[in-house]
């Protein structure tokens, strides 16, 4: 069985982006979500389970709108700016990280 991955048709979908986005970007984020994934420790890089592919593409699109957002700021408005918060509870649940994480036997 092939390793599980995010593609860019994947991210394209979830945020629901016109055919005509930038592909090399949607790629870069995809590429950057599906490497972080396999690289945790409790995730089996050959079968991930339905959360972790969620997650993963979750993760990408957060990726790929940052870009828009620097410094943690996604734009203005007549009551200032708006401001993305720097990690999403949900992505850290499915991913199984942070204080979601499982627990480790030293």
């Amino acid at each position: 069985m092939a390793a599980p991955i995010v593609t860019a048709d994947d991210v394209r979908d979830y945020l629901r982006l016109p055919e005509d986005a930038d592909a090399a970007w949607l790629q870069e984020a995809a590429d950057a979500a599906t490497g972080y994934v396999n690289a945790l420790a409790h995730v089996d890089a050959e079968e991930w389970y339905a959360g972790e592919r969620t997650g993963a593409i979750m993760l990408a699109g957060r990726i790929y709108s940052s870009r828009n957002a620097p410094l943690g700021a996604a734009g203005f408005d007549a009551m200032g700016g708006i401001i993305t918060s720097r990690t999403d509870p949900e992505i850290a649940r499915l991913l199984r990280v942070g204080r979601y994480a499982p627990p480790v036997i030293a």
